[in-house]
């Protein structure tokens, strides 16, 4: 759906309407019968379409959310004061470690936010050997990602986002 909605006192009514333009989804497109997801995503990467609008943080700065196309994780950072939007499918120097390359996708969107900061797991067994080939490059907190053992626990990644 391209409408975000709120709930109130007084029932649910829409919040925010994301216009794709030329790759909005038609709506009967939506409405036709799929033998599955695989189909339904197959046939709207097919067509350009923007499809599977996922998560959705808001605060005071920034709307954050994510969607499908052409079988892509995007995310999408919307500033309120800029008024500019950034779409993206990857992170050059993720975790500010040069040379980190890592693609956009569901395991580095944000779970959360609270206004000023945005939360997102990490999991080290994902990114740890492609961490361990940039150990020079690993500023202070990442350290502890490399030494992490499979049993342990997701870290906790608290960022800001900056027009900047």
């Amino acid at each position: 759906n391209d409408t975000v909605y709120t709930l109130d006192k007084n029932g649910i009514k829409p919040k925010y309407l994301i216009d794709f333009g030329k790759y909005s989804t038609p709506r009967d497109f939506l409405k036709r019968d799929y033998e599955d997801i695989i189909e339904f995503t197959s046939k709207a990467s097919r067509k350009n379409y923007i499809y599977s609008i996922i998560g959705f943080h808001h605060s005071n700065d920034y709307i954050y959310f994510a969607y499908r196309f052409q079988g892509k994780f995007i995310h999408c950072i919307y500033s309120r004061n800029s008024k500019k939007i950034i779409s993206f499918n990857s992170f050059e120097n993720y975790l500010n470690v040069n040379g980190l390359n890592e693609e956009a996708n569901f395991y580095n969107f944000p779970l959360t936010n609270d206004d000023d900061y945005f939360y997102a797991l990490i999991e080290p067994n994902l990114i740890r050997e492609k961490l361990q080939e940039r150990e020079e490059f690993c500023p202070d907190f990442v350290l502890p990602l490399l030494n992490s053992s499979e049993d342990d626990n997701p870290f906790l990644l608290k960022f800001k986002i900056s027009d900047k």
